[in-house]
């Protein structure tokens, strides 16, 4: 799992898979997945 932040957008992108691809926006909660179990935090803290 890889997560690149935008801090110009202001989003998310999450590779998981080369077809698993997420964008979150700052409204959205940004998860560990299967990597870090249980670890939330809001896209909106990181800005």
């Amino acid at each position: 799992m890889v997560v690149v932040i935008d801090p110009h957008q202001r989003t998310a992108t999450i590779y998981r898979s080369f077809d698993d691809i997420c964008i979150l926006t700052e409204g959205d909660m940004l998860d560990g997945g299967d990597v870090v179990l249980g670890w939330k935090m809001p896209l909106a803290d990181i800005f």
